[in-house]
């Protein structure tokens, strides 16, 4: 093959590809806008760890002071039964 021929294969090759790396780079900038987005939401989401969190240190919390009062109206009771 002669470099004309080569040429104008090329060039009939990119003419053929160019709708697609037109759609490649719609692609392309609608994935880079779903990225911004994720990372937003992954901000949001470590929000919510951190409040959960607290809510989860809270409920131990009330949890041990519950078992604490559990135990004294236990004792109550067995000095009531006496």
């Amino acid at each position: 093959m002669d470099k004309e021929l080569l040429q104008a294969i090329s060039d009939l090759m990119d003419e053929k590809l160019n709708p697609v790396n037109g759609k490649l780079d719609a692609v392309d900038q609608c994935l880079g806008g779903l990225g911004q987005r994720l990372d937003v939401v992954d901000q949001r989401l470590d929000a919510v760890d951190q409040r959960l969190d607290v809510v989860d240190q809270r409920l131990d919390s009330l949890d041990q002071h519950l078992s604490e009062v559990d135990q004294r109206l236990d004792g109550l009771d067995q000095r009531l039964d006496v």
